[in-house]
């Protein structure tokens, strides 16, 4: 089975504005360093040009440009010790584009894409080694389309199919071996039955009232949704 992985994520537009990150201790298990507490980039008197923030160390942690009091191009966060952490692609202070996450030993770990903010297009992660660790897709901030975890080995994992955020449809579990563990149907979210291969027996079991007793759920209009916006790569390293 897939190793256990902490998964702490950030809601919202970016962790430039939070002061804490998490980063590889050399024994694999995970450290808390400090990140500076950041004014809005690109306001006041950086309205135009290179904007930049340190550490106190003086190491450089932000580089991004300004254009007319607004981010603009691709956004670097670094690691204190220098490495590239993250590249975010601004336009007019919006995520537009495929935003990358690094570890410290330069591997790329995620991938997403997104428009004005939201997660929209492709999503992938990947474990240190640079292994696919999970593929999926989003619609305006929401899971839409099939979902593929794998196990460490590269073996697929698990399938989900997913619509407007919620489970819909059949999700099936599989050992590292390649067979099937579990398969359940899934309406809105809720989970209707479930066939399994234990002793060769097969199981459905679904619930007509439940089918379609939900309407698909959205964004509310003019608000800015990244459910998933991941800011650093805690959730890719095995602790103990």
């Amino acid at each position: 089975m897939r190793q256990v992985f902490t998964f702490f994520l950030f809601v919202g537009v970016s962790l430039m504005y939070s002061n804490a990150a998490v980063q590889a201790a050399p024994s694999g298990k995970m450290k808390v360093i400090t990140v500076p507490e950041l004014e809005q980039p690109c306001a006041g008197s950086q309205a135009n040009g290179l904007y930049t923030q340190t550490y106190q160390s003086g190491a450089v942690y932000l580089e991004t440009n300004c254009l007319e009091g607004k981010m603009e191009g691709i956004s670097r966060q670094y690691y204190e010790t220098g490495e590239l952490w993250m590249e975010t692609p601004y336009s007019a202070s919006q995520i537009n584009g495929v935003q990358k996450v690094y570890a410290p030993s330069g591997t790329l770990i995620k991938e997403e894409s997104y428009f004005d903010n939201y997660l929209n297009g492709p999503s992938r992660q990947y474990y240190p080694d640079g292994t696919l660790m999970s593929e999926s897709s989003y619609a305006v901030g929401q899971l839409e389309g099939q979902q593929k975890n794998y196990h460490a080995d590269g073996t697929l994992e698990s399938t989900d199919e997913y619509a407007s955020g919620e489970k819909n449809g059949t999700s099936e579990q599989y050992d590292e071996q390649g067979s099937l563990i579990k398969s359940a149907v899934y309406i809105n979210g809720i989970e209707q039955g479930v066939l399994t291969n234990e002793e060769n027996v097969a199981v459905l079991t679904v619930d007509q009232d439940q089918q379609f007793n939900r309407a698909p759920s959205a964004p509310a209009a003019g608000t800015v949704s990244t459910p998933r916006r991941t800011t650093d790569f805690e959730d890719y390293f095995e602790t103990k």
